[in-house]
């Protein structure tokens, strides 16, 4: 699967090039079809008005005052070089007709017929100018039903019929496309609430926001004065823009009165009132013919500013209390709507002609985009909320239930059948916390897959930046759901222990990096501190063990400001099988306080006599194991402490329940469900080890964990710390060499590892290729030629030995003969022989240096791919 989503790319990335070359290397006619002459038709105009008065215009656009139903002609010569072309020009609420060398050629709203009303409307003109002019004289005849409207004359141009049209559409694309963003976003918001219904979350009228945005792309699609283009009926567009503007208030309002203080809910419903009023006396006065929608269009104008202004103040005094902060984003989205929208009205009442939604367009959009990310955010949030209400609930059961337990204790009978509720009410919780987490993964991927939508076609920074924070939200609440996932599987005794043999310097490397980021990010050192003589490989489950090192780590980096959090692992031997027994025999409680200290004893793990190096063994949670092996065994000790704010004397008992979280007051923006520990506890007890805590409370917490271990290889570890801890050398900033014709792939299962990697040789231009597993590296090497192979020893399934025996079978492989350098944390004695031994031509030990790095890719890189610099 992850081949074919590396495929995926890399044919897109080929298609893309494939574009970027036909464009820049083609050499062909150009077929855009709106290609042609546009000639402006602007001088030489005469304007006569109805009293016989008449006036040479200097230039189009022209607009005086003019009253209503009064006629002006408007008077030129066309130039015959014009002949059987098209003259274009937009006109607004007017009838008029067009004469060329006495003849009629062209009118408009003069004979139409309506069920009511008398508004011609807006419209894009196309007059098509006679094959054969003789004079070319031409007047154009105008008659409005409004005041100042007759006389208002836009810029005149003359073209191709086709390029006038392609021209008209190609002006307006960018209209358009804001059009179509409006639609995205109201349908995005009609999904949001069904999520919201779905889920039975709390309904915050969404769907009114929605309704917005449908009826702003009808309005502003029409302003565009282009869609006569497709259908010729202007008295249904320029109703349709009145009939919007009336209800346009109602769904600013009702989503308002639905997210307001009730104080300002007030407000809102006496607007609604005038609003609904309004539409009610405007429609009747219309199909009455007593006032047309024009003569009363600047009523649903003052509503729409009033509403914009009202709701403009309440979310000033909302953000000033202190409420939730997404109203800030929301008094940003509708300033900008409102702002829109006042310049918009200043230039319908002054120039009375033009796009009217050329401002108020681009304010709606920024509007739309900031409502849907606004409200993706409230449906994350909802989830959390629940997942919280859900676990607190099933504390209060379990709670609940175990005083049930403890007073039925004095009855036999009675106390063995609640016993036996308590324990099916537990199952049932956890059953139910299982199925629920997963219920939750299919909207939350829903959101994530929405907002991948935006991160991938947006170009907007803003916009990146609110859907990088989606995404970073969401994967938080996975994380959340993945811990409770586990500990439900922990409860209803699901979780099995895998174990095998895994290289312990790779475990403490990958912990490492995979902490280091966070720990910098907060300015805090990170350290390490092992014994040297620690076994370099041991028998055991890795995986958990990882788990419980990042779970206590991450806490330590959390609660933690200042200073260092520091790992240190050690180890102490088991003495012989009857000690082990022994020990098991010892019954101690979970959980003892003493001096600031809690220790969760466990019982001592048992282990199978003869266990492969490769061999994979389960073992449940029961471990029915009767014959054991007293040598070779120990218990491998980690201490995590760190500098933070520590833990009060009377939480340390509680430090390990599920759920529990400690000072909220001071720690209420930390992240977490409180089950980290919780499941740490439980996995140490499934491995039959124990966590011992010390605390002083303002200066640092200790956790002390110590798991019993089967030792696989006599070789030692070595000390591995100072390559942890050792300060960078901050004065070489250059790299001892570059190679950027150079190609190199590194292979290693923990992506942080490739990161550091790649961070390395950065410098040095050289091509970092990546694989994360044996078999992905096998296909890479396929088809690519690299000059040096990096591969991990210790990977799952198909560790770096099998995946080099696999690469030497290769006969057609273009790296029959690469260098193949063996990357690994076991930097121990004999090490480097063995794997010579096996055919590696070398080997480099993690954490991997940069001195080192450069050092041995320089001894085995061509000379010819390797330029020095220059030291003179």
């Amino acid at each position: 699967m992850k081949i074919l989503k590396k495929l995926i790319w890399v044919a897109l990335a080929i298609e893309i090039i494939v574009l970027l070359v036909v464009v820049i290397n083609s050499n062909v006619d150009n077929m855009t079809l709106s290609k042609g002459e546009i000639y402006d038709f602007n001088t030489g105009w005469i304007i006569t008005r109805q009293d016989g008065s008449s006036q040479k215009i200097k230039s189009l656009p022209y607009s005086e005052k003019s009253k209503a139903g009064e006629k002006i002609i408007l008077s030129n010569t066309i130039p015959k070089k014009y002949s059987g072309m098209t003259m274009s020009f937009l006109s607004a609420d007017k009838q008029f007709r067009v004469t060329i060398d006495g003849r009629q050629v062209y009118e408009f709203g003069v004979n139409d017929s309506r069920p009511f009303g008398k508004t011609p409307g807006s419209v894009t003109n196309f007059i098509d100018i006679p094959e054969n002019l003789t004079e070319g004289k031409i007047e154009i005849e105008m008659i409005s039903p409004y005041d100042n409207y007759a006389s208002n004359i836009t810029g005149i141009t003359i073209s191709k019929r086709d390029t006038s049209i392609l021209n008209l559409l190609k002006s307006n694309l960018g209209n358009f496309a804001m059009c179509i963003i409006i639609l995205a976003c109201g349908i995005t918001l009609f999904m949001l609430a069904f999520i919201q219904a779905f889920s039975r979350q709390t309904r915050d009228g969404i769907s009114y926001l929605g309704f917005m945005c449908i009826f702003g792309t009808i309005y502003f699609s029409i302003e565009t004065k282009s869609l006569n283009v497709f259908y010729g009926n202007q008295t249904l567009y320029s109703n349709l823009v009145f009939l919007v503007l009336m209800l346009w208030p109602v769904f600013m309002q009702m989503y308002y009165i639905n997210n307001l203080e009730e104080k300002f809910q007030k407000i809102f419903y006496i607007l609604l009132f005038l609003t609904l009023t309004n539409v009610a006396c405007q429609l009747t006065l219309q199909i009455l013919g007593v006032f047309d929608f024009m003569n009363m269009a600047f009523v649903s104008h003052i509503l729409i500013f009033i509403s914009g202004m009202a709701i403009l103040f309440s979310l000033i005094c909302t953000i000033r209390k202190g409420k939730d902060k997404l109203f800030a984003l929301e008094f940003l989205g509708i300033l900008a709507f409102i702002g829109g929208s006042a310049a918009d009205l200043i230039r319908t009442y002054t120039i009375h002609i033009g796009d009217f939604g050329k401002y108020s367009r681009f304010g709606m959009t920024i509007f739309s985009l900031l409502m849907v990310f606004v409200h993706i955010l409230k449906v994350i949030r909802g989830y959390s909320a629940s997942i919280a209400e859900n676990a607190r609930h099933m504390q209060m059961e379990v709670q609940v239930i175990e005083e049930k337990n403890q007073e039925l204790t004095i009855a036999n009978e009675e106390a063995e059948k609640a016993k036996a509720e308590a324990i099916a009410a537990a199952k049932a919780k956890s059953v139910f916390l299982a199925n629920m987490s997963h219920e939750i993964r299919t909207p939350i991927n829903a959101i994530l897959g929405m907002d991948t939508m935006i991160l991938r076609e947006s170009d907007d920074k803003d916009i990146l930046e609110y859907a990088g924070n989606i995404q970073s939200a969401s994967q938080t609440l996975l994380s959340l759901i993945n811990d409770i996932l586990d500990f439900s599987k922990i409860e209803t005794g699901k979780l099995e222990l895998v174990q095998g043999d895994y290289a312990l310097s790779s475990l403490i490397n990958d912990v490492y990096h995979m902490l280091l980021g966070k720990a910098k990010e907060k300015g805090l050192a990170l350290n390490v501190d092992s014994d040297k003589n620690l076994p370099a490989k041991l028998y055991g489950d890795e995986v958990r063990i990882r788990q419980i090192l990042v779970n206590i780590l991450n806490n330590a980096i959390k609660y933690t400001e200042k200073g260092s959090v520091t790992l240190k692992v050690g180890m102490s031997e088991q003495q012989n099988a009857d000690a082990i027994n022994n020990n098991k025999k010892t019954k101690t409680n979970d959980c003892t306080e003493n001096n600031n200290t809690s220790d969760i004893e466990n019982k001592t793990m048992p282990y199978y006599d003869n266990i492969s190096d490769t061999d994979n063994k389960t073992i449940h949670n029961n471990n029915n194991v009767t014959r054991l092996q007293p040598a070779k065994n120990i218990i491998i000790t980690f201490t995590i402490s760190d500098t933070g704010i520590g833990i009060k004397p009377e939480n340390i008992s509680h430090l390990f329940d599920s759920f529990s979280r400690f000072d909220e007051n001071k720690n209420k923006h930390i992240e977490g469900t409180g089950l980290g520990l919780a499941i740490t506890k439980q996995l140490t007890k499934l491995m039959n080890g124990k966590i011992n805590v010390t605390s002083k409370y303002g200066e640092g917490s200790v956790f002390e964990v110590s798991i019993p271990q089967k030792i696989v290889s006599d070789l030692k570890i070595g000390d591995i710390s100072e390559k942890y801890n050792a300060t960078p050398d901050k004065k070489k900033k250059k790299a001892s060499f570059t190679a950027p014709d150079a190609k190199v792939l590194v292979v290693d299962d923990v992506k942080m590892n490739i990161n550091v990697f790649k961070a390395l040789l950065k410098r040095t231009k050289i091509s970092v290729d990546s694989a994360m597993s044996g078999p992905e590296a096998l296909e890479m090497i396929k088809d690519n030629k690299y000059d040096i192979i990096f591969l991990d020893h210790m990977m799952p399934d198909m560790d770096g030995i099998e995946t080099y025996k696999h690469m030497k079978e290769f006969e057609e492989s273009p790296n029959k003969d690469t260098t193949v350098i063996m990357l690994t944390a076991n930097a121990i004695m004999g090490a480097k022989e063995e794997y010579l031994g096996i055919g590696f031509s070398d080997y480099l030990s993690k954490p991997v240096q940069a001195a080192k790095l450069e050092a041995m890719i320089l001894k085995y890189l061509p000379e010819e791919l390797v330029t020095k610099p220059d030291i003179s």
